[in-house]
């Protein structure tokens, strides 16, 4: 928030708490750019689900604005956390009946895969989960996605 401020970019929060799409819609189409930050991501989907936020931002994507998300805000985006499982808790979701994220990737990103509490979780999930596709994230790295194009900077 602070970096944003420093560059003078105006933003607005807003709590997915309590808020149905069309409320949520009304609070984000007017913004450029949307980002979703981090947290438990079990919590942080569930959250999603109930006010439909993943129908929300597919409508928004097509509209041309931009997605980014930190942490559990890109994890989110791949198709499914069931992986994640040993990484954050998900009993901070008593409410989440399955692990089916957005979708709006192939992939399923591992934010703070250079963080040593992670190291060796993540190499369990590794071998574990070999089925999904992954893309470890160290903390000064993104992911961009235009179209088919994915690239890691």
């Amino acid at each position: 928030r602070a970096k944003w401020l420093k560059l003078k970019y105006d933003y607005k929060e807003v709590d997915l708490k309590g808020k149905d799409e069309g409320q949520l819609r009304s609070a984000l189409e007017d913004s450029d750019i949307i980002y979703l930050s981090g947290g438990n991501v079990f919590y942080l989907l569930q959250e999603a689900n109930k006010c439909g936020l993943k129908n929300v931002l597919k409508e928004l994507l097509e509209q041309g604005k931009i997605y980014g998300g930190g942490s559990a805000g890109a994890a989110i985006t791949g198709p499914t956390l069931e992986p994640l499982q040993t990484i954050d808790d998900p009993t901070k979701a008593p409410e989440l009946s399955d692990y089916t994220a957005f979708g709006f990737v192939d992939f399923i990103v591992l934010p703070h895969f250079d963080y040593e509490k992670y190291n060796k979780k993540y190499q369990e999930v590794l071998k574990q989960y070999n089925q999904f596709k992954f893309q470890p994230l160290n903390n000064d790295q993104a992911i961009f996605v235009s179209g088919n194009e994915v690239r890691k900077v």
